[in-house]
């Protein structure tokens, strides 16, 4: 089973990501570290999540939009690991 990994620390610098392939069944579990990368937020983005964190109001599309925020700034997919990303805004109302 390939497990991706993915964090973000209270400092909302960056976000952390680790490809391991786990194998075997309990108690004899073996994992191997496939890849690993760190993406460093764009400042703006990382203000705004510090905000959320503070719990100053947003509204739930904006709150929404955050999830994908770090995504577009991205020239290519990073390495190791690649990435795959979709964006879906619903229709204004």
């Amino acid at each position: 089973m390939l497990v991706l990994g993915m964090m973000s620390g209270t400092s909302a610098d960056g976000i952390d990501v680790a490809l391991a392939r786990i194998s075997g069944a309990p108690p004899k579990l073996n994992g191997t570290l496939l890849g690993h990368t760190s993406l460093k937020f764009p400042s703006a983005l990382r203000k705004e999540i510090l905000r959320v964190a503070e719990q100053h109001p947003i509204t739930a599309g904006t709150l929404s939009q955050l999830n994908f925020a770090w995504v577009k700034p991205l020239p290519t997919p990073p390495s190791p690991l690649g990435a795959n990303f979709v964006f879906h805004q619903g229709a204004s109302r």
